[in-house]
C-alpha cells in the first residue's frame, strides 16, 4: 500500500473510534456506486490483471452483500420495535387492571352496604340523643323505655357494622392480592430501559462506524479514479471489516428488541396468573 494511503486509512479508523453519533443520518446504501464511480470502478477493473481484479470485485461483491445483511437487519430490528412498543402498553394497561373487577364488585358492596344500614345507624344516633335530653327531665319511665329501645337496637346495629366491616375486609385482602400480583409483573419490565440504552448504544456504534465507512468509500473511489487497484483493494479490506462491526452492531440491536419481547411477554403470563 501506498504511504498517502496509509495515512489516510490510519486517519478513517481514528475518526471511527471518536466520530460522534449525527442524528437523522440514514444508514442505508452508503457503499453504492454513483454513475461516475461505477464508470471509474469498471475502467480500473480492466486495467487491472486478473488475480488482483477478482479479489477487488470478490471484496466489492462481499461489501454489497453485508450492507444488504444491514439493511434486512435494520427492517426486522423496526418492526419488533414497533410491536414491543404495542406490546409493552398492552402489558402496563393489563397489569393496571389486575383483578379491577373484583375489587370493583367489592368496592360496590361495601358502599351498597354503607348506603343499606345509613338509615339504621341515623336512626341509633338520633335515639342515643334522645337518651341524653331525656336523661335531663330526669323522667325514668320514658329513660327506661329508651334504653330498652336502645338496647335491643343496640344488636342490630353491631350486626351491621360486623356486615360492612367484612365486606372492607374482602376488599383490602382483594386489593392487597392485586397489588402483589401487580409487583411481580412489573418486575420483568424493570430490566427494559436498561435495554434500550444498550440499543441506543449499539446505535451509535454503527453510526460512527457508519461515518468512518463513508470516508473510505470515498477513498475508494478514489483509488478508482486514479486507477491505483492495489490501493483500492486494501481500502475495500479496510471497509469490510467496518461493514461487519456495523452488521455486528445492528445484530445487536435486534438482540436486544428480543430480550425487551421476552420481558414483556413474561410481564403478561404474569398479570394474567
Amino acid at each position: 500500500m501506498r504511504w498517502g494511503c496509509k495515512v489516510a486509512l490510519a486517519a478513517v479508523l481514528a475518526c471511527f473510534a471518536m466520530a460522534p453519533v449525527m442524528p437523522g443520518v440514514s444508514e442505508a446504501a452508503s457503499f453504492t456506486f454513483s454513475a461516475a464511480g461505477k464508470t471509474a470502478y469498471d475502467k480500473m477493473n480492466a486495467a487491472t490483471e486478473p488475480t488482483l481484479r477478482a479479489k477487488i470485485v470478490s471484496q466489492q461483491e462481499s461489501l454489497v452483500s453485508l450492507e444488504a445483511k444491514g439493511d434486512r437487519t435494520d427492517a426486522a430490528t423496526a418492526a419488533l420495535h414497533d410491536r414491543n412498543e404495542l406490546q409493552l402498553k398492552a402489558a402496563k394497561q393489563r397489569i393496571k387492571d389486575i383483578d379491577a373487577a373484583d375489587i370493583a364488585r367489592l368496592d360496590g358492596q361495601v358502599k351498597a352496604a354503607q348506603a343499606k344500614y345509613k338509615p339504621l345507624f341515623d336512626g341509633y344516633t338520633a335515639l342515643n340523643k334522645r337518651i341524653e335530653a331525656a336523661r335531663k327531665l330526669k323522667n325514668k319511665d320514658l329513660n327506661a323505655a329508651l334504653k330498652l329501645q336502645a338496647d335491643i337496637m343496640k344488636v342490630t346495629v353491631q350486626l351491621a357494622r360486623d356486615d360492612i366491616r367484612a365486606k372492607q375486609d374482602k376488599l383490602k385482602l382483594a386489593k392487597s392480592a392485586a397489588a402483589a400480583k401487580s409487583k411481580r409483573a412489573k418486575e420483568p419490565l424493570a430490566s427494559i430501559d436498561g435495554l434500550k440504552t444498550r440499543i441506543q448504544a449499539e446505535k451509535r456504534a454503527a453510526s460512527s462506524a457508519k461515518q468512518a465507512g463513508r470516508t473510505l468509500w470515498s477513498s475508494f473511489n478514489a483509488s478508482a479514479k486514479k486507477n491505483a487497484p492495489r490501493d483500492a483493494s486494501a481500502t475495500l479490506a479496510s471497509l469490510l471489516k467496518i461493514a461487519g462491526q456495523i452488521n455486528d452492531a445492528k445484530q445487536n440491536q435486534y438482540a436486544l428488541e428480543q430480550k425487551i419481547s421476552e420481558a414483556i411477554a413474561r410481564a403478561l403470563s404474569l398479570a394474567e396468573a
